[in-house]
């Protein structure tokens, strides 16, 4: 009829401009439902989309029959799996590994334990197996009448208590006790007054620490050299080891700043200034590679040096030889450096 299509009420879907795109009304038995598109692309790109197909789904699952099913030959033959079923709480939760197809017959199916109630097939269309049919009522359970005294008992909901108050108190007491008994396992409370007020003043100190501020004293516990630790931990950077000759070692630190800046240029990541180290005293953990330039002037170095660098190459450190006497030797096979 016209302006049919103007009724908000038979309207699923417009455009933003409030243009019906998708209508919809009963008719007898069944639902009508028209889309307002062309069947090419030119006016809207809805046909040829992943919503469509998904309109078209929801179609087919609101033309499927809820009700009882139609006793014929391929409703008894066919079987429908379980799809959704009805949880203790009346939400639809997935079937448990107890429930089994169920094939539609003529008249009311039973619920049974291999059948609960649910709905039964797949995403393009569900039979809904109910438990109870649309005539059905709930009558409340009548209390017999009995001439013996009845206690009534109502049903235990959530009756739980938090006990975290009295549970942690008692630990506190607990540990006040073991304090107390180690005190007079030690032979304090037997000795002079004065170790008495010893006792007494380091449980003050101990009941001070637990309920109120523990800040009676406090313990420095740095040690020398941990500002330098933190300073070498805090950036990558790489080290090269002391000779003790200025020559050697102002080419390694020159040496060493140029391939720093050549990683800060080229690559991400941003060492810091290169380090030079004692082999023999200094923490060699925290640089990933050493360079050690080999100085034919130089002392042996000690066993316990050698035997600290062994340390280090074993847990992941890398040290690179620099013999400095290819020139002078010669490169070919006779050569030993």
């Amino acid at each position: 009829r016209p302006g049919a299509l103007d009724d908000v009420g038979r309207t699923w879907a417009t455009l933003a401009d409030g243009t019906p795109l998708v209508t919809g009304m009963k008719k007898d038995k069944g639902t009508l439902v028209l889309f307002h598109v062309t069947p090419e692309a030119t006016w809207s790109n809805l046909p040829i989309s992943g919503s469509f197909v998904e309109m078209l789904r929801r179609i087919v699952q609101l033309s499927r029959n809820q009700g009882t099913a139609v006793a014929n030959a391929e409703a008894a033959a066919a079987s429908l799996a379980p799809y959704r079923m009805i949880g203790a709480d009346g939400a639809l939760v997935p079937p448990t590994p107890d429930a089994r197809p169920l094939v539609p017959a003529a008249g009311p199916l039973p619920v049974t334990l291999e059948n609960p109630p649910g709905l039964y097939g797949s995403e393009t269309g569900v039979f809904a197996h109910n438990l109870l049919n649309a005539s059905s009522t709930f009558t409340p359970l009548a209390r017999p009448q009995v001439s013996l005294p009845v206690t009534a008992i109502p049903y235990a909901f959530d009756e739980s208590e938090n006990l975290k108050g009295p549970l942690v108190t008692l630990a506190l007491l607990l540990m006040v006790l073991d304090t107390l008994a180690v005190f007079w396992m030690g032979g304090l409370f037997s000795r002079r007054p004065r170790r008495a007020a010893a006792t007494a003043a380091a449980l003050l100190i101990l009941f001070g620490g637990l309920f109120g501020h523990a800040d009676f004293a406090r313990a420095d516990d740095s040690k020398p050299g941990d500002s330098q630790a933190i300073e070498d931990i805090s950036k990558t950077r790489i080290a090269y080891v002391i000779t003790g000759e200025p020559g050697v070692d102002s080419i390694s630190r020159a040496g060493l700043e140029g391939l720093t800046r050549f990683l800060i240029e080229k690559t991400a990541l941003e060492p810091g200034p290169p380090a030079g180290v004692d082999i023999s005293k200094d923490e060699l953990t925290f640089y990933p590679l050493i360079y050690w330039p080999i100085d034919a002037t130089a002392p042996m170095p000690s066993e316990a040096a050698i035997a600290r660098i062994d340390a280090y190459m074993q847990q992941g450190g890398t040290v690179l030889f620099d013999t400095r006497d290819q020139f002078s030797n010669g490169i070919g096979a006779g050569s030993a450096s």
